[in-house]
Formats: C-alpha cells, structure tokens, sequence
C-alpha cells in the first residue's frame, strides 16, 4: 500500500515525498497506526518535531494505541 511506499522512500532518505505517502495512507486509512508512525519518524528526521510529536502521541490517544 501507500505506507510501504513511504517506508521505502524513508529508507531512500526521501523524507519529504515519504510524509506525502504517509499523508495518503492515513487519508485512506486514519486509523492506520504504522502511517502515523511513519509520518511521525519522517517528520522528525526532517527536523519537524512539533508535527512528529502529534503524529506519534495524539492519534495514539484517539485511537487507545500505547507508544513505546
């Protein structure tokens, strides 16, 4: 799907497109966890920590995951 091709283009160091993928698979699916977890690591390899924070902390709450 669409956060295997962000997980490939994180391994690419294209981080960028790879939040755009992230961005879709969580479009499609919201309750994807590994896209928001993805998005979250992308984000903050690129230096975004706010948007990593709430890409990996609220949607876990929302969606009663535990992070760690």
């Amino acid at each position: 799907g669409v956060d295997n091709r962000g997980y490939a283009r994180q391994q690419l160091s294209d981080g960028e497109k790879a939040v755009t993928d992230f961005d879709e698979a969580i479009r499609l699916d919201p309750a994807n966890a590994l896209a928001w977890k993805g998005r979250g690591a992308c984000r903050s390899w690129l230096g975004k920590q706010d948007e990593a924070i709430d890409d990996l902390v609220d949607p876990a709450d929302e969606l009663g995951l535990v992070v760690g």
